[in-house]
């Protein structure tokens, strides 16, 4: 999504400049954001989600990129070209307040990576320009990028690049629609599932409020145009998930990826925040599955229990999925706790036991 350390949500103190961006955009809509959810529920009990894949992991680490000017790495998106991974990923650098999109490089998806070149087309603006979303096709990379995150009216922008290294401007993929209740839209992710081009991502009517949405291409290009098929998971859906009018409410779902599973149907990755958790321990990754991009989608659980006194031993987040030769790899963010540094890591798993195709029509439904 693009927040350095901090969070940012109705039980937070939010920065003077977060604060103004926040509340200019909510005038713009008629009140407070925050202000207009549902009304106050009971604390929310702590929620703890099931374990799936409920097996313990082939292995787990922390990557490394050779860069001793990096001081925090969210968002990752590995992408595999010819033999290299290629690294795409939010950043900050020592004495930058400011985030910057990384590139780097490995032979290994697990790595180390080295830092390599990247620029950008300065036609993509915005107050939270981050978290890439990259694809290949074959001869071009397509990056499609938010412009904000935590006001309305952002836009998905959509980049090329021969190389990996110089991404120009291509076009506006999507623009927020209030009318459809995506006022806020972010964290885009391409995915290509059967034949159709997707982009799923994080959208909602009012900042803090994302849900999982989903376009398609009917032309089938990566160029578009983005065909609008609504949210495919909502928050009720997810039960170990934080609900907008509970005490202590963070945030909505966010940072979803698709994935095609090789018995059939789809495997969504995505972000929630557990309900009854302390700050800097509500963030978690959970995955769900469908018989086709569109859901419904059947929640399953979250893979990553965080790791007492490891750097991600607080929370861990936007997973980046990749079926690897024995069997399936998460590139996630995580970090300690509140008010620690994001770093990113790679967990794998023997490939669950899980068809897709069975998961039509039984998605979750929220636990009294």
């Amino acid at each position: 999504m693009g927040r350095a350390a901090e969070q940012v949500g109705p039980d937070v103190v939010l920065s003077r400049r977060a604060l103004l961006t926040v509340g200019a955009a909510a005038f713009a809509a008629g009140g407070w954001p925050f202000l207009r959810t549902a009304p106050r529920l009971p604390s929310a009990r702590i929620a703890i989600p099931p374990v799936w894949p409920d097996r313990a992991p082939l292995r787990r680490s922390r990557l490394v990129v050779s860069d001793e000017r990096l001081t925090q790495i969210k968002d990752p998106c590995p992408v595999l070209v010819d033999g290299t991974w290629h690294l795409f990923a939010t950043c900050w650098t020592r004495g930058d307040r400011r985030c910057q999109i990384l590139h780097a490089t490995s032979e290994v998806l697990e790595g180390p990576y080295r830092r390599a070149e990247l620029s950008l087309d300065p036609a993509v603006r915005g107050s939270g320009v981050a978290a890439p979303g990259v694809t290949h096709d074959g001869e071009r990379f397509h990056m499609f990028m938010q412009t904000d995150f935590d006001r309305l009216g952002g836009t998905i922008e959509h980049l090329t690049s021969d190389d990996g290294a110089r991404f120009v401007r291509d076009d506006t993929a999507l623009q927020c629609d209030w009318d459809v209740g995506e006022a806020c839209i972010y964290d885009p992710q391409p995915a290509e599932i059967d034949g159709r081009r997707f982009i799923v991502y994080a959208a909602a009517p009012r900042v803090g409020l994302p849900q999982i949405h989903l376009a398609d291409s009917p032309s089938g290009s990566w160029s578009g145009p983005w065909r609008r098929l609504g949210a495919v998971l909502t928050q009720p859906e997810v039960p170990f998930h934080n609900q907008p009018g509970q005490v202590g409410y963070e945030w909505g779902l966010e940072g979803p990826q698709l994935l095609a599973l090789p018995g059939g149907g789809v495997l969504l990755s995505a972000v929630c925040f557990l309900a009854g958790h302390a700050r800097g321990a509500r963030q978690r990754v959970f995955l769900a599955v469908a018989s086709k991009p569109t859901g419904p989608y059947r929640v399953m659980g979250a893979p990553l229990v965080p790791r007492a006194g490891e750097w991600d031993g607080g929370e861990n987040g936007h997973p980046a999925a990749v079926l690897v030769p024995d069997g399936l790899t998460f590139v996630y963010q995580g970090r300690a706790g509140w008010d620690t540094v994001w770093s990113c890591g790679s967990v794998t798993f023997s490939l669950p036991d899980v068809d897709g195709d069975r998961a039509a029509g039984r998605s979750s439904k929220p636990s009294n």
